[in-house]
């Protein structure tokens, strides 16, 4: 007895939805393929958010202390000033042209560089009374104010016999202005030759009016072009020199010169 065999579209059916479901498929798979290839790159829209991590910065051997001292700082606004940044190839490119404000000449703070100025002035000052005071001149007593050794520079009379200042005395001038002094920066010898000069000026600037008078001064300034200071320095100079009395002054100075002199 033969058994009944299926029929040819029994068969055909199943193997028909089987194409079909493995035709959807690729089908399918082919689309979200292609779409993932062909989709085209978004471009940044101007205004929008950016990561901060896709920022490439150049010359990062050279901005390393700079980087580092921006990582301590908190972060900002990642939106401050974004209408300004303009994507390439999907990355932002920050160039590094500006400089830091403590690479700048004038970046530090005034105050700041008026008081290392400040550091720096009273540090030369101390540096060079040290060294001036390094220098003793043993044996030799100042005449104004008694210190003894004289310390520092010494001041020594050519017109005296034995008369010595010290730096401060000298300046004060508390001896007679006619007399020449020699500036002794390192100790002589105590043996040393004492031998008198006589006097190069022949005035007394100390019995002379120390200024001109306030009237004469224009007068003289019309006449000889000089401004106020050099006609006072002038003045010095010629009660350093003038020795003779003149009455018949006509600018009521009193003082002249004798032919000797001259």
């Amino acid at each position: 007895m033969w058994l009944p065999t299926p029929s040819v579209e029994s068969i055909t059916r199943p193997r028909l939805a089987v194409a079909v479901v493995t035709a959807v498929a690729a089908a399918s798979i082919g689309y979200y393929t292609y779409q993932s290839r062909t989709s085209p790159t978004f471009e940044a829209i101007p205004g929008s958010l950016h990561r901060s991590n896709a920022i490439r910065r150049r010359h990062r051997h050279a901005r390393a202390p700079s980087e580092s001292s921006a990582s301590s700082e908190p972060p900002g606004d990642e939106n401050v000033d974004i209408d300004t940044v303009r994507p390439v190839d999907a990355e932002t490119t920050v160039e590094g042209g500006t400089d830091e404000w403590w690479n700048e000449p004038g970046g530090f703070p005034s105050n700041q560089r008026a008081g290392h100025n400040i550091v720096n002035l009273l540090f030369r000052v101390s540096e060079d009374n040290a060294r001036r005071n390094g220098c003793v001149h043993r044996g030799c007593q100042c005449n104004a104010c008694g210190m003894v050794p004289i310390r520092g520079v010494r001041y020594r009379c050519a017109n005296c016999a034995d008369f010595d200042l010290c730096e401060t005395c000298e300046a004060q001038g508390v001896h007679m202005k006619t007399h020449i002094f020699y500036k002794i920066r390192a100790p002589a010898p105590p043996f040393a030759p004492r031998q008198m000069q006589p006097v190069w000026y022949t005035g007394d600037p100390d019995t002379c009016r120390r200024n001109l008078p306030r009237g004469l001064i224009p007068k003289l300034s019309r006449e000889t072009g000089f401004e106020r200071p050099e006609l006072e320095a002038f003045w010095e100079q010629w009660t350093f020199m003038a020795n003779t009395e003149w009455r018949d002054d006509p600018d009521d100075l009193g003082l002249a010169m004798d032919r000797k002199t001259f």
